[in-house]
């Protein structure tokens, strides 16, 4: 809850563990401007702890998207189910729709975005039961020269058949099948 330049935020970074303050001060410091580049050089280890403590910023939702996209990339840590209910809540992905900005945002900014992240993008739609959503970062995938699996569409066709859309779910399946043959 850091607003820059009050005796709020100072407050609040003197309560922050000394990991959630370096990446907290890291953010602000930072801006928006190559989040994920400049995140690897921060010495320190992310826990789940650390990440909700980032992402309570006010305002800075996008900024709180991309960090909790890029933790999720991270070799020592992965996020769980319970993260991904927290992140939606707190990022308020419901009512922001950010996940759609996010991958348009990293078009945009020439960013390298791997399999793994659109994974974490889905994962996040998928908590958020936001199946049109899921939808176009599917499509998207392949803007950006990958190719979704059996995962990613798994959660998409998942998504519509919970939504009770099971012609755009068969839809999918039929998708998929041609994809596999192509793979093959």
């Amino acid at each position: 809850m850091c607003v820059r330049g009050s005796a709020l935020s100072l407050y609040l970074v003197q309560l922050l563990s000394p990991v959630d303050e370096k990446f907290h001060t890291h953010l602000r410091r930072n801006g928006a401007k190559n989040i994920e580049k400049t995140l690897a050089t921060v010495n320190a280890t992310l826990d789940s702890n650390c990440v909700i403590e980032v992402l309570h910023q006010p305002n800075q939702s996008q900024m709180g998207l991309r960090f909790f996209i890029w933790a999720g990339l991270q070799s020592k840590y992965r996020h769980s189910s319970f993260m991904y209910s927290k992140a939606c809540e707190l990022l308020q992905i419901n009512q922001n729709l950010g996940v759609v900005d996010i991958v348009e945002v990293y078009r945009v900014d020439g960013y390298v975005v791997s399999a793994k992240a659109f994974k974490v993008v889905l994962n996040l739609c998928e908590e958020a039961r936001l199946a049109n959503e899921a939808l176009w970062i599917l499509g998207k995938m392949n803007e950006f020269g990958l190719e979704a699996d059996t995962t990613a569409y798994n959660v998409v066709i998942r998504l519509f058949c919970e939504k009770g859309d099971m012609d755009m779910a068969e839809e999918l399946m039929k998708r998929w099948v041609l994809v596999i043959f192509i793979l093959i």
